[in-house]
């Protein structure tokens, strides 16, 4: 496990474990906690598979995420996921014929149900995620 995912896991982990135990307010957490991300993104088993899928994506991305299982043979190789996850290392810049994106490791740790997040057993994957390039 990437050694900044895993901190920042075990940062995350800490406070979903602190419940108060009396209905008092609860002060804001310091900023060192983890930086827990929700995104609708494709998620892939491996490195390998997640670089295909951007070689893909011009396409269309539920194209693109079956050609890549059928390649692996395996139908669960790729999908896509409303995800709770942290942040790993950042592996690749794909530019697509209309957006650009980071290949990424990533670490989820829940999925996202309408206005929730249920929590997952933690898991580290690959991500296609799209970088907003609008001007800041």
């Amino acid at each position: 496990m990437n050694s900044h995912i895993g901190l920042a896991f075990f940062g995350f982990m800490a406070l979903l474990q602190a419940a108060p135990t009396q209905a008092a307010p609860v002060q804001a957490a310091p900023a060192q906690t983890a930086n827990v991300e929700t995104s609708v993104a494709p998620v892939c088993n491996t490195q390998k598979q997640v670089e295909r899928l951007a070689d893909l994506i011009d396409y269309n991305t539920e194209s693109a995420v079956h050609t890549v299982n059928v390649e692996a043979q395996n139908p669960r190789a790729c999908g896509i996921a409303n995800m709770a996850f942290l942040r790993g290392s950042r592996i690749a810049t794909v530019r697509a014929h209309e957006a650009t994106f980071e290949i990424v490791e990533v670490l989820i740790v829940g999925m996202v149900s309408g206005e929730s997040v249920v929590v997952a057993k933690p898991a580290i994957y690959f991500s296609l995620l799209k970088i907003d390039e609008r001007g800041v």
